[in-house]
């Protein structure tokens, strides 16, 4: 499956644009961003298939179980397909494992009907000791759906690896390479023209 991830505030009308341009041109199975741009980016894509994936409760995913409902929620009512909540790497710990168990049957219990839910871990700043660890605690847990953040595309193949031999158990895993959205001085340039002309419509 081939998509893009965009997962800092990119509140610029502009980069918006640009990444729906990118997409209508080079079109990708999913799109995952932040709650605050799923509608827009909605708009902007109108017309196209593809699923539009949101980060909940992210990055720290220190929310309450209400603010991680509302927020999924509210996700879908915007045109959110896909929703992937984050786990703050604290409840990755034996100790605190009951605590995330009664999170995860909350959740469940509310949105059941929803299918596209994955569990969101950041595992890029990691030892490979506590990489192991996690897998062991994942299995524990038994999450059937995960998906997992690196910055680099050959660390992220052996983080799999790693996730598959202890969690055979596992229905799906998605991964995802974190990647800058740089727009170039050209682009701005015409995209202000255009603004400017259009009367600040652009």
């Amino acid at each position: 499956m081939k998509g893009i991830l965009i997962d800092s505030h990119l509140n610029d009308e502009l980069i918006l644009q640009k990444v729906a341009e990118k997409i209508i041109l080079d079109p990708v199975d999913e799109i995952v961003v932040l709650p605050s741009q799923i509608h827009r980016l909605k708009n902007l894509l109108e017309g196209l298939v593809i699923n539009l994936g949101v980060f909940i409760d992210y990055p720290l995913g220190a929310g309450t179980t209400e603010k991680i409902i509302f927020e999924i929620l509210d996700a879908r009512k915007n045109g959110a397909s896909c929703y992937y909540i984050s786990i703050p790497l604290g409840l990755m710990q034996q100790e605190a494992i009951e605590k995330l168990q009664n999170r995860i049957i909350q959740i469940n219990s509310i949105v059941n009907a929803m299918e596209n839910i994955y569990f969101l871990l950041d595992m890029s700043q990691l030892k490979e000791t506590e990489k192991l660890s996690l897998t062991k605690l994942i299995k524990q847990i038994h999450l059937d759906r995960l998906a997992i953040i690196s910055t680099d595309t050959t660390q992220i193949s052996h983080d799999l690896e790693l996730l598959r031999f202890d969690n055979q158990d596992l229905v799906e895993i998605k991964q995802f390479v974190r990647n800058s959205q740089e727009i170039d001085d050209e682009a701005k340039e015409n995209y202000y023209m255009r603004l400017a002309s259009k009367g600040g419509d652009a």
